[in-house]
This record gives C-alpha cells, structure tokens and sequence, in this order.
C-alpha cells in the first residue's frame, strides 16, 4: 500500500513538473500601465515578438512549428518600438519591420485580453528604407526595413500580426507586445 502511494506522489510530483516546463516555455506579458504613471508624450518599449499567442500558448500559423516559427518571427520583427500617447488618450505604436522586401502586405488586429475580439487596425508605413546586409543566427540577409504605425486600444494590448512572404507562398501569422516601457523615444529612431 506504501509502495503504491509512493509511486501515485511521485506521478503528480513529475506532472507538475511537467506543466511547470511547458508553462516555462510559454511567452508571458508584462501589464506595462501599472509600471508607470503615463501622459501624453512619447516612450520607448520593447517590442516582444512571439510566434505563440502569449495569452494562450496556441500557434495561428498553419505552418504549425513553434522552433522554426519563432525564429523567424524573431527576425522579422526589430524589438525597438516606441508608443506615442495623445492629448486624447489615443496610443499609437510604431515597430519596425525587417525583410520588408520580401513581403507583399501586412496586417494588424490588437485585443486586450489576447484571447479574442480581434480589432483590425489600419497602418502606416512611416519609414522604408534598405539597410544592406545584417546578421541573425549566423545567417547574412539583405533586406528593407519598413516602419509600421498603428493604433493600440491599451499599452497591454496583444497584437496579431501577419504578413505574406513571397518566398513561402503564404500568410505567416504572430504576436507582439509591448514591454519595458520608458520615457522618450531611442537613438534607433
């Protein structure tokens, strides 16, 4: 009887270790509002792009690979970003996009609680420009970079992103979130 209770605490022991690995493995979201008291001006943040839904864990893509996925999301998409906060409340973030070339449109819808009512946001392109040849995971690319502008509802808004990639002939589809939020706008802008 001691035996088989020691074999059932050691099951759940390892099960909770495993939900404690897989949730270690999930992106997470830090509410940016409550870190600091914000007026209208300007502040940079980290733009945390994931291939996972941070809310949920669930990939959109159909390419369906979480390792391949977030690699590349993680190359497209540049972490500086800033957000700009009218007189009104209206939160604007601008990110910037690598590979620009070799994608034909990209999309936006934002939702607060990451889980659903997906708001389409119109965009504009505030910058392009070529920027010649960088580096990623020991990888050379030549490429444009594109600087997007689009409208958030809160600073703890989830985005999903898409774009079509020509090379892949097909829409890929990701996330984004703000963090690190901090006042004034960086050099790399």
């Amino acid at each position: 009887m001691k035996s088989r209770f020691n074999s059932i605490k050691k099951f759940f022991i390892c099960l909770a270790g495993a939900f404690a690995l897989a949730a270690a493995g999930l992106p997470s979201m830090a509410a940016q509002a409550e870190e600091i008291e914000v007026y209208p001006g300007y502040y940079s943040v980290t733009v945390v792009a994931t291939y996972q839904n941070p809310v949920t864990g669930e990939v959109e893509d159909i390419g369906q690979n979480p390792g391949i996925g977030q690699m590349m999301v993680q190359a497209q998409v540049q972490s500086v970003g800033y957000v700009e906060i009218e007189d009104d409340g209206t939160i604007w973030l601008n990110t910037r996009w690598n590979q620009a070339d070799a994608n034909i449109y990209a999309g936006f819808w934002t939702s607060t609680s990451g889980t659903g009512d997906w708001i389409a946001r119109d965009y504009e392109v505030t910058a392009q420009f070529e920027v010649g040849d960088y580096e990623y995971m020991d990888n050379v690319f030549s490429a444009t970079v594109t600087d997007y502008r689009f409208q958030l509802s809160t600073l703890d808004d989830v985005v999903r992103c898409s774009n079509y990639v020509e090379a892949m002939g097909r829409e890929c589809v990701w996330f984004c979130y703000i963090a690190d939020l901090s006042e004034g706008v960086g050099d790399e802008w």
